[in-house]
């Protein structure tokens, strides 16, 4: 097989039987022969034998099931010579197992695809084709707006135009493709924050092109995305975002910008400790000491953070359900 052009890197964990569909909304693409010698897959499998069970803190996509990964993978490998396997002796976590993909890409870029996403069909082709004419980007973003299955390419300069016009969207791990070139040797910084995908999408599109695509994958169930909310973890995804953003400057955006972003997330911290709440956030020091070290400099929106913060989960419950 030829240098392939684009990479399609799944990092999984315990999703068995959703990257069976996964796998097989790719391939299915695959009867166009050209798009066959011009894209491989490459899967990063987090499951180990003796500890299938994680918690959310370890990795967020863990829906208990019995992981039979490796046999699937091996299924698409015998039918296509283009699919690579790799499974992580142990747990080595969400961020760890993203760069892993990343490390093992052959291809010019490489989209990073959850396993419990599909693509549409004809979308391979599409990203191809904008590669083709947008080869010197540093990041194509896939909207994750089913609103945006239509739209059109646009092209952003650089990630302080992008967070002018975008602001903090795209975040999702299936959103992003990026140019292999452009990727730092040091992303071990990166390890540990929750973000680790948005943080090199900024640091990389900081002074190079980003192109937004189309929405070009099945957005899953409110059910699947709610799946690692479970024990607030909403919460800290919120205050380790705030963090990134906090330090875009030091890459060269505009700290005008920035500062409005970081309001913006401040006047949206109420609702997010609203909806950490429901989904089961306790009310621990080590939380409340995060708020008020993360926000006292936006006083009115932290003292409603901390007002639902301390309301009993039961009661938002009963808000919720006659609102």
């Amino acid at each position: 097989m030829n240098k392939p052009i684009l990479t399609i890197g799944i990092p999984t964990y315990n999703h068995a039987q959703a990257l069976r569909v996964c796998l097989e909304a790719i391939t299915a693409q695959f009867v166009d022969g050209d798009i066959l010698n011009k894209v491989e897959i490459f899967i990063s499998d987090n499951g180990d034998e003796g500890n299938l069970q994680k918690s959310v803190d370890e990795y967020h996509h863990d829906d208990g099931q019995k992981d039979d990964t490796r046999a699937i993978a091996g299924e698409y490998q015998k039918r296509f010579t283009n699919i690579r396997y790799s499974r992580n002796g142990k747990n080595i976590g969400f961020d760890r197992n993203v760069d892993a993909v990343l490390s093992n890409a052959n291809g010019e870029f490489c989209w990073t695809l959850s396993s419990n996403e599909y693509l549409e069909p004809g979308s391979v082709a599409y990203v191809l084709a904008t590669i083709q004419q947008h080869r010197d980007a540093a990041y194509l973003c896939v909207s994750n707006r089913k609103e945006d299955k239509k739209i059109d390419i646009r092209r952003f300069e650089n990630g302080s135009q992008w967070l002018k016009e975008m602001g903090l969207f795209g975040g999702q791990i299936s959103q992003c493709i990026f140019n292999v070139r452009y990727i730092p040797n040091d992303r071990a910084k990166y390890y540990d924050n929750v973000w680790f995908h948005l943080s090199l999408f900024w640091e990389i599109g900081a002074h190079h092109p980003i192109v937004l695509l189309p929405c070009l994958f099945r957005i899953p169930e409110k059910s699947e995305v709610c799946r690692w909310a479970q024990g607030g973890w909403g919460f800290r995804t919120y205050i380790y975002l705030k963090r990134i953003v906090v330090d875009l400057p030091r890459y060269g955006y505009d700290r005008r910008v920035v500062d409005g972003v970081v309001r913006g997330l401040a006047k949206g911290l109420p609702r997010n400790v609203a909806s950490a709440k429901l989904y089961g956030l306790p009310v621990k020091w080590d939380r409340f000491s995060l708020l008020v070290r993360e926000f006292y400099t936006y006083p009115l929106y932290l003292f409603l953070a901390l007002c639902i913060f301390f309301t009993p989960g039961r009661i938002l419950q009963l808000v919720k359900k006659y609102k």
